[in-house]
């Protein structure tokens, strides 16, 4: 009798969003999943980000999260275009559950059971900020950890 075993490694899904209130129902969608949360500059019109740091951070971050399971989830969540983003409104920077101050950045929500308004204590703990998301090593750690 010849038995073969394969292990299937399921590629975690990117959700691409855009604006504060798609990513908050969202991540209310996502109960039982780990989520990490990429906050981006948006792209223009052949996919290019405005935001240096935002493009060569993306080919890095997509590498890494191919290797995470079917359990975890990467949200990649558009912040606006450069003057949306550098006015001092914005939702993302006056938000107190993110507390973004620059982009690119990368976090690990984290396993998300009763949805964002019971999570908001474990926001922070795990993230990359600007140049430190176009670090292999530092991505790979908090996408392991």
């Amino acid at each position: 009798m010849l038995c073969i075993f394969v292990n299937f490694k399921f590629a975690m899904p990117i959700k691409d969003l855009k604006g504060y209130q798609s990513l908050l129902a969202e991540i209310d969608r996502l109960k039982g999943k780990v989520v990490f949360l990429l906050f981006t500059g948006s792209k223009d019109s052949f996919g290019k980000s405005w935001c240096p740091d935002c493009v060569k951070a993306d080919k890095i971050i997509e590498k890494y999260a191919e290797k995470l399971d079917a359990d975890s989830v990467l949200i990649r969540c558009d912040v606006g275009d450069r003057s949306t983003w550098k006015n001092p409104e914005n939702e993302f920077r006056t938000d107190k559950t993110f507390h973004i101050t620059a982009i690119p950045t990368l976090m690990k929500l984290g396993t998300c059971m009763h949805g964002i308004r019971y999570m908001t204590y474990l926001i922070g703990e795990k993230r990359l900020v600007e140049e430190q998301c176009c670090s292999e090593e530092l991505v790979s750690m908090l996408f392991e950890d």
